[in-house]
């Protein structure tokens, strides 16, 4: 019953209160994902509007919203402090799709640090991959929450 309000509240950036409780969560925006200017994507699969790129785009923030909702989100501010920002985050290809999914620090010409989403987005071929909500759930558990339970810590295993 309270999800769907826990959600909504923490899709619109809002804070969310449980009845009962003093303590409140605050839920960080729900970053933008981008195709920086060197992401190589010959058939436009991840520009601005493609239906990949919306898909992406989709189950990032329905995974983004989930983590907070589970306050799974507590190394994020790690990343925004070490990028300088949030409020994007970049693609970056990756050509191991066995890697899966993960969220990392990169550099770019400029010297500025930003956020990146690795994932095999393109095969061999250039047919886009759109990575699963529940990868992404996965992904950012992994890579951004810090205090996982040791059903949390095999999940990160690789198999």
């Amino acid at each position: 019953m309270l999800t769907p309000l826990l959600l909504a509240a923490c899709a619109a950036g809002g804070t969310v209160a449980w009845p009962g409780l003093t303590a409140a969560r605050a839920c960080p925006p729900t970053p933008l994902l981008v195709a920086p200017p060197d992401f190589v994507d010959p058939n436009g699969a991840f520009a601005p509007g493609a239906p990949a790129m919306r898909q992406t785009q989709a189950n990032f923030a329905g995974a983004f919203r989930n983590a907070c909702a589970r306050g799974r989100l507590g190394g994020w501010t790690r990343f925004v402090a070490q990028a300088g920002q949030g409020d994007r985050v970049f693609l970056a290809n990756q050509e191991l799709p066995a890697a899966g999914a993960w969220i990392s620090l990169g550099g770019e010409a400029g010297g500025e640090r930003r956020i990146l989403l690795n994932f095999a987005f393109l095969s061999a071929t250039g047919q886009p991959r759109v990575p699963s909500g529940r990868r992404l759930d996965r992904t950012l558990l992994c890579s951004v929450y810090v205090r996982g339970s040791a059903e949390d810590i095999l999940e990160c295993l690789p198999s």
